[in-house]
């Protein structure tokens, strides 16, 4: 519900006793759907969602009980799930907590069913075509003949080379890393920034649905003439991934979209928010969805955002060298 009157530190307290009181749920992504202003105020007035509901004596605990897992429980609800589950990616869509709690505990399927005794076969389809020591071998092979390794070139002798760098190493950066290599050393830095901001918008998407947004991505509209990274259809919003929040200003996002839109919105890894005079333009860091992904345990999320923005900051202070 908007609010015509200025917050102020009581006020915003005022209102989540209230709402408290009321039996609301205090979570981030509750009082952001309710009352936007609201949870705005919190950010501007006290730091962080927490820190707000401290004030009225909530903490995280109180708010967001969060599943206890450990290796007994997992083992038991894995167990479960495989009577409605045949691979894999069926599990991570229908039992989503589970999923991370496996990653993050055993840290593969493998681990898992080792524990349990049983061949990963039952959950994991084999691949056995191609071996991840048969990338290497590859890559080795073309590192000693002095050729590029960068994915694109490397495709050209291992077709598979995503696929298999994934499956066998989680990502084609650490197949490189297996034989001594690093990525940034084979990327020129323009097109590894170009990498980055791909890579920044594929972990939104994901970060997305494993938050339940209803969004469309990469869908063409407008008879195939535009195709923004996201699309809001229930409100008519589009949303753009930015590496930087100021190469949006740089880009032809803003004539390209808002015409065709409602709003705009920006979602940057770094930079700050630029002020604009752009009606139905905003630009939104991707920390303002950190409380709602603390709230539904993803925090995973967060690290890969601060690891982004690491190496983008890596590759400006060379660029700058």
């Amino acid at each position: 519900m908007a609010r015509k009157n200025k917050w102020s530190r009581e006020l915003v307290i005022s209102a989540l006793a209230e709402r408290h009181k009321q039996g609301k749920s205090m979570t981030s992504s509750a009082i952001r759907k309710e009352d936007q202003s609201l949870r705005g105020a919190m950010e501007t007035y006290f730091g962080s969602h927490y820190k707000a509901l401290a004030e009225i004596g909530l903490t995280k605990e109180n708010v967001s009980p969060l599943t206890f897992w450990d290796r007994d429980m997992i083992k038991r609800e894995f167990l479960v799930a495989l009577e409605d589950v045949s691979s894999i990616s069926e599990l991570s869509r229908k039992h989503k907590k589970l999923d991370h709690a496996i990653r993050k505990h055993y840290g593969s399927y493998d681990a898992l069913c080792d524990d349990l005794g049983m061949d990963v076969s039952v959950i994991k389809r084999q691949v056995r075509e191609w071996a991840g020591e048969d990338l290497l071998d590859v890559l080795r092979e073309i590192r000693d003949d002095g050729g590029p390794l960068n994915i694109t070139s490397v495709k050209t002798r291992f077709p598979t080379v995503h696929e298999v760098a994934v499956r066998c190493f989680g990502s084609y950066e650490n197949a490189l890393s297996s034989v001594g290599e690093k990525l940034d050393d084979h990327i020129c830095a323009m097109k590894y920034d170009s990498h980055l901001g791909k890579s920044f918008e594929r972990l939104l998407w994901q970060m997305y649905q494993d938050l339940g947004y209803n969004f469309s991505y990469q869908k063409r509209l407008c008879n195939n003439t535009i195709m923004p990274d996201f699309y809001d259809e229930d409100n008519n919003i589009f949303i753009d991934a930015k590496l930087s929040s100021w190469t949006v200003f740089c880009s032809s996002s803003i004539e390209k979209y808002l015409p065709h839109c409602d709003e705009l919105i920006v979602v940057y890894l770094r930079g700050s928010d630029i002020q604009h005079d752009t009606p139905r333009l905003k630009l939104r860091h991707v920390s303002q969805y950190y409380g709602e992904l603390e709230d539904a345990g993803l925090t995973h999320y967060i690290a890969e955002f601060d690891r982004l923005l690491s190496k983008a900051d890596n590759l400006g202070e060379r660029s700058a060298a």
